[in-house]
């Protein structure tokens, strides 16, 4: 059977899919979801960043910014997200 995929690798990016840290422990021992787990059970860890306490952009932002290089070097807080918010305001980010 032929597949679209092009590469064996799957990135499965849940924005905001985890509790913090102080919240995890009393919330997610109730988790049931054998789906998920059985998915989790094949994955393997590739990248784990920390953030900040306060950065200007979200983790999976600076993830997605990474992934298209859209960002260059290993900076902490940077993806340059203003032009993309500009567009979707119908503005053109190429003028001024």
């Amino acid at each position: 059977m032929r597949t679209i995929m092009h590469d064996r690798r799957l990135h499965f990016l849940v924005p905001f899919a985890l509790p913090s840290a102080a919240d995890a422990a009393s919330s997610l021992h109730t988790l049931d979801s054998p789906a998920l787990e059985k998915l989790l059970a094949r994955a393997s860890v590739v990248e784990r960043v920390a953030g900040e306490d306060f950065q200007r952009t979200l983790p999976h932002e600076r993830w997605l910014a990474r992934q298209f290089g859209a960002t260059h070097g290993n900076a902490a807080d940077e993806a340059p997200l203003a032009p993309y918010m500009l567009l979707a305001d119908g503005g053109d980010p190429g003028t001024q």
